[in-house]
């Protein structure tokens, strides 16, 4: 049986979640009921709260959707890894069938203009490719590094998680078709960590349109981005993106037709090359910042602003 969380509306005052669970359309007098408990973080203590959960009236056939409302709710943050603990118990006719416990985090996040913002503020990642081992989490969040992983491990993130470090997640380029990417982006939404899941420029475009089709009501929060190939010029893409990864080679810069692209939806710059430091630094993310700096003002008019900067080789 599967048990999805999801995060509706939110604000810092007031915060909806909701457990959905999958049964059998034919299931009868189906019930969740449970708690949300916490918040629990490893760099600061505050007073646990409990909030009961309770079914939503009239969900689609086949699903039983659990509701529950946090007043003032503690939001996840690399500064502050808050998670909240979730317990339910899905029920027919009063009898078990089914139950989850698992950890819960909150992004309060979203996209203003051109810019990522996260927790209230601009948030701009400074990423570096992460082979995904738990031994990196420690290291990149001492740098105050994002981590940029192709489809990390569920251990992994859960550290990531309970640690504060921020993840871009990258569906890998044999995506195992449809079904498999969309359920991939689902797993990610769970985790508060996972700030931005990126869909690769392998991935055709019917079928990158229908992992975003698939998966906009189900992955809350969760940003998704389309990466594109920036030494082409600007294409049109599938709707319902929320950020472009424009990826471009080892010291290349993008196409100029990228000067004059009016972007609706931020753009994070994505270069390859190895990082030399260990451990790892910033170093890679500020010379990239600085080098687009300086080919966004070398023409007239000059290029728009970066939301973000990634530096790293992919394996």
């Amino acid at each position: 049986m599967r048990f999805d969380v999801v995060l509706g509306r939110c604000d810092s005052f007031r915060a909806e979640v909701y457990v959905r669970a999958v049964v059998p359309s034919d299931t009868k007098n189906a019930a969740l009921a449970g708690r949300l408990t916490g918040p629990d973080c490893q760099l600061a203590t505050t007073l646990p709260v409990t909030a009961t959960i309770r079914t939503v009236p009239g969900a689609s056939p086949g699903v039983v959707l659990g509701k529950v409302i946090l007043t003032e709710p503690a939001f996840w943050t690399p500064e502050l890894p808050n998670l909240y603990r979730l317990t339910a118990a899905l029920t027919v006719d009063g009898r078990e069938i089914g139950s989850v416990q698992r950890p819960v985090g909150l992004r309060l996040q979203g996209v203003r203009g051109r810019s990522l913002w996260l927790d209230g503020r601009r948030f701009v990642p400074r990423g570096l490719v992460s082979s995904g081992l738990i031994d990196d989490v420690a290291a990149f969040r001492a740098a105050g590094l994002t981590a940029v992983v192709t489809d990390p491990s569920e251990a992994f993130l859960d550290r990531c998680d309970a640690e504060g470090l921020a993840v871009i997640a990258r569906l890998p380029d044999a995506t195992g078709g449809i079904d498999a990417a969309s359920r991939r982006i689902l797993d990610w939404s769970r985790h508060p960590a996972v700030l931005l899941a990126v869909l690769p420029a392998s991935l055709p475009g019917d079928e990158t349109a229908a992992v975003l089709a698939d998966t906009r009501s189900l992955r809350g929060t969760l940003l998704v981005a389309i990466e594109v190939d920036g030494t082409k010029p600007p294409s049109p893409l599938p709707a319902g993106h929320d950020a472009i990864v424009v990826a471009l080679p080892e010291g290349g810069f993008p196409r100029p037709a990228w000067r004059a692209f009016e972007p609706e939806v931020p753009l994070v710059a994505f270069r390859a090359g190895a990082s030399a430091d260990a451990p790892p630094s910033r170093r890679p993310c500020d010379a990239l910042q600085a080098a687009l700096a300086g080919w966004g003002t070398a023409a007239d008019p000059p290029a728009h602003d970066w939301a973000g900067y990634v530096a790293g080789t992919l394996p």
